[in-house]
């Protein structure tokens, strides 16, 4: 049983270093492990060619930090249908800065799920 902690403490600590890596390499123009979003480009978005939301470089590729295909949609929604109620954008807003304020239950909850 102690075995079995170990190993997974380890496959947690690997997939943290994963995690710590990539965010070190994004900042040096190399892809984003959780995924850059090109499924969701639409080259009939009225912004699609003004705006590098979706591929390699662009800000999907630069903010997602998903770890599910649902998680990527709801993101990709936000990016390329943007909210226009002043009520959702605040809750949103809310929501992100107090989850940003939390990295190392973010940092523990990606070892675990990732």
């Amino acid at each position: 049983m102690e075995y079995l902690k170990l190993e997974k403490l380890i496959g947690e600590s690997e997939n943290l270093l994963k995690i710590y890596n990539n965010e070190l390499e994004t900042d040096s123009n190399l892809p984003n492990i959780f995924g850059n979003g090109i499924e969701f480009s639409d080259p009939f978005h009225p912004y699609s060619g003004d705006l590098d939301i979706f591929g390699k470089y662009s800000l999907f590729n630069r903010i997602n930090r998903t770890i599910t295909y649902e998680g990527q949609e709801i993101l990709a929604n936000w990016l390329g249908f943007p909210e226009k109620l002043p009520e959702t954008i605040l809750k949103r807003q809310a929501a992100i800065k107090e989850l940003s304020g939390k990295s190392k239950f973010r940092d523990k909850f990606l070892s675990v799920f990732f």
